[in-house]
């Protein structure tokens, strides 16, 4: 579920990049409003780096690999 952050106030592309740089949370920007990013963890990205290991071992030797 995402939580518009500042639901009655659209925000220019310029101040989002702006404020983001500030901000502990990040945000999308979605036609003018903010919407809460959800964290991620060290086991978020170690999965991640994984499963991109596994796909690029499988792929290795394969004409599908630019």
């Amino acid at each position: 579920m995402s939580v518009v952050i500042k639901p009655n106030q659209v925000t220019s592309v310029e101040d989002y990049l702006t404020e983001e740089r500030s901000r502990d949370v990040k945000h999308e920007l979605i036609d003018g409003y903010l919407y809460a990013m959800a964290g991620v963890s060290a086991n978020d990205e170690r999965i991640c780096v994984n499963v991109l290991r596994k796909f690029g071992n499988h792929l290795e030797n394969s004409p599908y690999i630019l």
